[in-house]
């Protein structure tokens, strides 16, 4: 299985920075040395040869694209990581989640994510609880965090919930 990259730990982030910057250095110091190869070696002697040269030349390119060629692949999965922070989730404003409503049995299915606007944190489900505030019970959707009602059954449902399709599997593509 294959992980979501808005599920890349942060160490892995710091190991594909730290392997990007230690190659660009490692192409840095192997330029270096192309130009003591060519430039000093030839003050003390060196002797130009195709002999030396073509293999010299081959291993040198071959030392940058192992190099340059995962360095690439890790910019890329850092730049789509950060492009990417939400993963396709958008975030349903909590006065729109009503109990009852059959949204919160189908939270995941349909990747809704509900923000409460008083703590501000996300969540997939929130709590159904009884409210007896009125003297009379009725059901309300809670954050999960910080127990703030999000709304109440009897309350109607508006047109404007947010709900996306499920992400497609990798088959699928």
């Amino acid at each position: 299985m294959v992980p979501r990259l808005r599920e890349t730990s942060t160490i892995v982030k710091i190991a594909l920075v730290i392997w990007i910057l230690s190659a660009v250095f490692t192409m840095v110091l192997l330029n270096k040395i192309d130009g003591i190869v060519h430039g000093d070696l030839y003050e003390y002697g060196l002797q130009f040869s195709f002999g030396w040269a073509t293999s010299y030349w081959a291993l040198l390119r071959l030392a940058f694209v192992c190099l340059a060629a995962p360095s690439v692949l890790s910019v890329i999965v850092l730049a789509s990581d950060f492009l990417k922070k939400d993963s396709g989730h958008r975030p349903v404003s909590a006065s729109q989640v009503k109990p009852n409503s059959g949204l919160a049995e189908t939270h995941k299915e349909n990747n809704m994510v509900i923000n409460c606007p008083k703590c501000g944190k996300m969540f997939y489900k929130p709590l159904s609880m009884l409210d007896f505030s009125t003297g009379k019970a009725k059901l309300v959707s809670v954050c999960p965090y910080c127990s703030n009602i999000l709304g109440r059954s009897d309350e109607k449902i508006p047109d404007n919930i947010q709900i996306l399709e499920p992400e497609k599997k990798e088959a699928d593509r």
